[in-house]
């Protein structure tokens, strides 16, 4: 395993850009990308640490980048999309209210708006402008914009990699028409009766006394501390307090990216073992995993 990190440009000198350039680190308009194994580590640790200690970090965000060894032992795997479908859902479709039956004014009135965004389920299908764009490449998974837990297959990997462990699934509808798309299905697991082991991973209760995991790719240090941690952190997904023993499913737990205005509350997928397999042995493309502890 090593660790990306994002560093935003807007904080860095023309000289601190100019050594990451020379050091061959991907810079695009926005951000930096610098892995943990690079030879300049040490330098590169001096430099974040500096900018640490201003109001604002650098650090725009972390991930961890695992190997195939690592991916192929694990026990589950937590899964999300990484690329998108029809072009839909977008923030300005009020596709919230459509699949959720919730909206932006609704969670800002509740006192309690932690456990709207709980209480609201996907009770419709998600719409999307068109059939997805699957390419020639071997993309079996495609995601949607803003909701990157839920996750959509193809018919070929739908058939192959599902349909024999049972794994339910949902029609995603034309957004015009509202009739079923044709080569694009959403994964609609049950819930797992198994928790997760959360010793040691950081949580509050809502009101209601319902526990909501602090967890999320995107990572918005505020202060040194955070940043080793995070340096020194493992990366692995939290493993099940008891196998569930199931092939797909949805976390009994929540997440939720922040306690502000844009936070958005999520369940986690997981895949087993087998399942991994199976989309490896026919090379579908489209997800990122995290592993679990064994």
């Amino acid at each position: 395993m090593k660790k990306k990190y994002r560093l935003n440009n807007d904080f860095l000198s023309k000289d601190e850009l100019s050594y990451f350039e020379e050091i061959g680190c991907k810079i695009d308009k926005f951000h930096v990308e610098v892995f943990d194994d690079c030879r300049e580590w040490d330098a590169i640790c001096k430099i974040i640490y500096r900018h640490a200690r201003d109001r604002k970090s650098i650090v725009w965000d972390v991930r961890s980048i695992f190997t195939e060894a690592e991916l192929a032992k694990a026990p589950y795997l937590s899964i999300t999309c990484n690329s998108s479908g029809g072009g839909y859902p977008q923030p300005e479709n009020d596709y919230k209210k459509l699949i959720f039956g919730i909206d932006d004014e609704m969670v800002k009135r509740s006192p309690d708006n932690f456990d709207v965004l709980i209480e609201h389920p996907q009770m419709a299908p998600f719409r999307f402008s068109r059939e997805p764009n699957w390419g020639k490449r071997n993309k079996g998974f495609t995601g949607v914009f803003w909701e990157e837990t839920y996750v959509f297959v193809n018919n070929r990997c739908r058939e192959l990699v599902f349909v024999p462990f049972g794994v339910k699934m949902r029609d995603v509808l034309k957004n015009k028409t509202g009739n079923p798309l044709e080569t694009v299905f959403q994964l609609d697991p049950d819930v797992s009766s198994a928790p997760l082991d959360t010793k040691g991973i950081h949580y509050f209760d809502t009101p209601k006394k319902r526990r909501l995991l602090i967890r999320t790719p995107a990572f918005y240090p505020h202060n040194i501390e955070e940043i080793e941690e995070h340096m020194k952190g493992a990366g692995f997904y939290p493993p099940f307090a008891v196998d569930p023993q199931i092939p797909c499913c949805w976390t009994q737990e929540y997440f939720t990216s922040g306690q502000n205005e844009w936070f958005t509350v999520w369940r986690d997928m997981i895949i087993s073992h087998d399942v991994y397999m199976k989309i490896r042995e026919y090379k579908f493309t489209g997800l990122d995993y995290i592993p679990m502890r064994g």
